[in-house]
């Protein structure tokens, strides 16, 4: 296989092979985090590098689309056609939670994701009254509450390396909490919040890729056809890399932050077609909240990321810089966090 092949193959498994390791690996695939993960001087290899030179011209090309694309015509006729809707967002996430807290509650013995379990008799009804909670507003607060609690409950049954995967329960109970107090200083924050709290769990799960690549092996062996003849370091070299792409452009685009969310959105719903009933569980919120991006388009979050740079080029340029910057802050901040919470 030559270099353009490589190549090749490398932007098919991105855009389309991608979808099929978008499961939570620690759902289906031994795990254990007490083992260390690999080292950054092992990650940021040759490999490593080439993709993150090839994902850095995209880049600068989406963030300068972007730009475009926010100050056109078509952008102020999409915000006037979807501003209903939004309306709607709190809805959904309330009738999302209801379902997802309510099966957990049947199901019994799981805290907050398939691998979260308990033999507490206490999480299950605990899980009933945030489900119960979201019929109506005033008790949302007490929802976003109790998933706090049982967010710091498993953070104590499992440590805070583990917890640090799953920041969105808390962007969610943030979001609940605020959309009952109902205050408008207060609504303005709901969005941001969610925002951040889902792209840095989306950046996190796209650092473990290539810093435990071993905990998906076992899944890539019984589907090789989805890695399109490339080997297993260099399909989670790629599938990291691009999550924690997309997941940076959902927080820092501003026209294209939809598409950002569609794709996210397109590859978590892929994935339950290969992983079934769990995976459509475990992932719900996450498909719901990124269902609500892209009917709500950019926040202040994304507007505060809108204002580098005063042309095209330098705001492309300033926030592919910072997408490295990230990068390098998540890679050693994964290492520094085992080595502290593990």
């Amino acid at each position: 296989m030559n270099k353009n092949q490589l190549q090749i193959l490398l932007a098919v498994c991105c855009l389309l092979g991608w979808s099929a390791v978008e499961a939570h690996v620690k759902w289906f695939a031994p795990f254990d985090t007490h083992t260390a993960p690999l080292p950054a001087s092992a990650v940021a290899d040759r490999t490593f590098f080439v993709l993150s030179l090839a994902l850095a011209g995209v880049l600068f090309l989406g963030y300068a689309l972007d730009r475009l694309i926010d100050r056109s015509r078509w952008m102020t006729l999409t915000e006037r056609r979807l501003e209903e809707l939004r309306d709607r967002l709190p809805d959904m996430l309330r009738i999302a939670v209801a379902i997802f807290f309510g099966a957990l509650w049947a199901k019994e013995g799981v805290i907050l994701t398939p691998e979260l379990t308990t033999d507490s008799t206490l999480i299950p009804w605990l899980q009933f009254f945030i489900a119960l909670g979201t019929m109506f507003r005033r008790t949302l607060f007490f929802s976003g509450i109790g998933i706090i609690g049982l967010y710091v409950f498993a953070l104590m049954e499992y440590g805070a390396f583990h917890l640090l995967d799953y920041p969105i329960f808390v962007g969610i109970a943030f979001y609940l909490m605020l959309t009952g107090i109902g205050r408008p200083r207060l609504l303005r924050w709901r969005m941001p919040i969610l925002f951040a709290a889902v792209g840095v769990t989306l950046m996190w799960a796209g650092i473990e890729k290539f810093s435990y690549p071993n905990w998906t092996f076992p899944i890539l062996e019984q589907k090789p056809g989805m890695m399109f003849g490339i080997d297993q370091k260099t399909f989670m070299c790629c599938a990291g890399l691009t999550e924690f792409m997309l997941a940076f452009m959902l927080i820092s685009s501003t026209a294209l932050v939809r598409i950002a969310g569609a794709i996210l959105l397109f590859m978590f719903t892929a994935a339950i077609f290969e992983f079934g009933k769990i995976d459509a569980l475990g992932h719900l919120l996450i498909i719901v909240v990124l269902a609500m991006f892209i009917i709500h388009g950019k926040s202040p979050l994304q507007d505060a990321f809108g204002r580098l740079g005063r042309t095209a080029v330098a705001h492309s340029g300033a926030l592919v810089t910072l997408h490295f910057i990230a990068l390098a802050i998540f890679m050693f901040s994964y290492q520094i966090a085992h080595r502290l919470f593990a």
